[in-house]
């Protein structure tokens, strides 16, 4: 079965599916709920199987979104990111095989989320004399 990749904030999940996606289905999973999105290809090579592609939202910039993954070469990727392939021309979008899932959940680089601290030592202005 053919499989796509979703990387949020929060995970990473793996999806099948029989038929590949359309390009509305393709902005809405990219999309947020408020928001719809129009994809681009991210054009750095981030996989050593370079048919495997990112997909992101072309405004990721301008609507602020939060960081979600990087490149091979460190660039960062913003918003929901969608893991496909691609089939003899970079326009030509495909499902990735059994392969190209498992080499994506090895090589994926997930951005680095800040640890928050045990203790919250924020202070309120009321507490100072």
């Amino acid at each position: 079965m053919p499989y796509y990749i979703l990387v949020t904030e929060q995970e990473v999940e793996v999806y099948t599916t029989r038929e590949m996606l359309t390009i509305a289905e393709i902005n809405e999973v990219i999309g947020s709920e408020a928001v719809p999105a129009n994809f681009q290809i991210v054009e750095e090579l981030s996989f050593s199987d370079t048919s495997i592609v990112m997909l992101c939202d072309a405004d990721a910039v301008s609507k602020e979104l939060q960081p979600t993954c990087l490149t091979q070469n460190g660039d960062i990727v913003c918003g929901q990111v969608l893991i496909l392939a691609t089939d003899k021309s970079p326009d030509n979008l495909c499902l990735l095989n059994v392969r190209q899932a498992k080499l994506v959940k090895e090589e994926l680089k997930l951005y680095p989320k800040p640890v928050k601290p045990e203790h919250d030592f924020s202070a309120s202005l009321w507490d100072i004399d």
